[in-house]
């Protein structure tokens, strides 16, 4: 078993003893990925820190530009809860990673934890310091990103609704978060607007007077 996939199974002791054998700490998969980006998407804190202690890249870029934080904060490595999420970028963060650098499509962290719905990880990065304001290469900022993601029918593959009640949004919380980090700022009307128009169409009503 590589580190890699010691780092996947979350196999603390096998970790080590490679380690101690001398296995390369940055060795990649197929898809570019170290052992900390692993670690990070299936939120598994003892192999991270353990590959952090070995001086583990915290800012390795794998072939689509993914960091391990932006990894830490979503499910484009494996489904986690939310809470988990937070652990893991919490974790993180102690080791000061670059909270707004980018993956290949103009993507944040922040854009990442967004778009899965991860409304307190989506909180905690920007208590770090996280910039709402960047846009990606479609030019969506998260809030933007949030508010505009479909649906997912809980029943059907391939299928979207529109939330009836916020209970049923899996983005309402995550809208509302950053809806309310700019809006500290002041929401120009025309931003307003713009969002508004976004939510009748994909939000529950909840989320559509945000911007009312």
């Amino acid at each position: 078993m590589s580190l890699i996939e010691a780092a996947e199974k979350n196999d603390v002791t096998w970790a080590e003893k490679l380690l101690r054998e001398g296995v390369a700490v940055e060795e990649r998969n197929a898809y570019g990925q170290t052992a900390l980006h692993l670690a990070a998407g299936f939120g598994h804190i003892a192999i991270m820190a353990l590959l952090l202690e070995q001086n583990a890249d915290i800012e390795a870029v794998a072939h689509y530009g993914h960091r391990p934080l932006m990894l830490a904060g979503s499910n484009r490595c494996h489904w986690k809860t939310d809470p988990a999420g937070e652990r893991t970028v919490a974790f993180l963060l102690n080791y000061k990673p670059l909270l707004d650098a980018r993956d290949r499509y103009g993507w944040t962290a922040l854009h990442h934890a967004a778009y899965d719905g991860h409304a307190r990880t989506v909180e905690r990065l920007l208590l770090a310091g996280a910039d709402w304001h960047i846009k990606n290469e479609k030019k969506e900022d998260p809030l933007t990103l949030a508010v505009k993601t479909p649906q997912r029918h809980p029943y059907e593959d391939r299928m979207t609704i529109l939330p009836g009640r916020k209970e049923e949004d899996s983005m309402f919380d995550v809208v509302k978060v950053l809806f309310a980090a700019e809006n500290k700022h002041g929401l120009h009307w025309k931003r307003r607007q713009s969002l508004s128009r976004l939510a009748l169409k994909y939000r529950c009503p909840e989320a559509v007077a945000l911007f009312s």
